[in-house]
């Protein structure tokens, strides 16, 4: 479940430096994760931020938010996220290699450039 404090800043976004997503389950409908970019000072590149409630885990949730968030940049001139994670964190990598995979087709076209640390 996400909580109260990460629900309000939702709401704290202008839809072109800052956006967010927000993932619903199915009835009864409980907020299940959030994706979330702010534009960076380099105006085409924004980092971004990914939250799936555990239980939602392994199961396309984020995939579904990075896609939407992807195309909500792409039209605000947003061209490359970033990303910081930590490096034993494997879902949160396969995720981000997801869009930008180093030798293979992407799966999104154009994909945006990624980098993350």
């Amino acid at each position: 479940m996400l909580s109260a404090r990460d629900v309000s800043r939702l709401l704290d976004v202008d839809h072109w430096h800052h956006e967010a997503l927000i993932a619903y389950s199915p009835p009864p409908r409980a907020p299940i994760g959030i994706a979330r970019y702010i534009r960076l000072d380099d105006f085409d590149a924004a980092e971004v931020a990914i939250e799936v409630a555990d239980g939602w885990q392994h199961q396309g949730v984020g995939i579904a938010l990075l896609v939407a968030l992807t195309e909500r940049a792409r039209s605000a001139g947003i061209r490359r996220f970033h990303m910081s994670m930590l490096r034993d964190n494997v879902a949160a990598r396969a995720l981000a290699r997801k869009l930008s995979p180093p030798n293979e087709p992407p799966t999104l076209s154009p994909p945006p450039a990624m980098s993350w640390s």
